[in-house]
């Protein structure tokens, strides 16, 4: 699908970026260098190791629920308490999950939604 293969392209050129000096950022890259940390990044991606509360909250997540804030640090999902902020951002680091800026809440992103017991690629995935 276009859509996750964009978004694996996003977190592979911001992890690059974030790396390389200022001369060589992924836009001065050519495309087989792209599709070479694409494809490393997809393999990242498959060989994850979530801690425990990281599948349980990505457990809910992928099946399309929200995460949000309750009290100071501690996030609830379907009003119970999951884990905390910091649990999220290492979420949203990984790829998996993104801050709604108009909901106030977390969702599983096109890579965190693949994390679903019920996920069934799309052909050509």
């Amino acid at each position: 699908m276009k859509a996750d293969r964009t978004s694996i392209a996003q977190i592979a050129a911001k992890r690059w970026n974030a790396e390389a000096d200022e001369f060589n950022q992924w836009d001065a890259l050519g495309q087989d260098e792209k599709d070479a940390l694409i494809a490393a990044e997809q393999e990242r991606l498959s060989r994850l190791k979530l801690t425990p509360v990281q599948q349980e909250v990505m457990r809910w997540l992928s099946q399309k629920w929200e995460a949000r804030v309750s009290v100071g640090s501690a996030v609830e999902i379907n009003g119970d308490r999951v884990c905390n902020v910091s649990t999220m951002n290492a979420l949203v680091r990984l790829g998996l999950v993104e801050r709604e800026s108009q909901a106030q809440c977390w969702v599983a992103t096109a890579e965190g939604r693949k994390l679903s017991p019920n996920y069934i690629p799309v052909e050509g995935e």
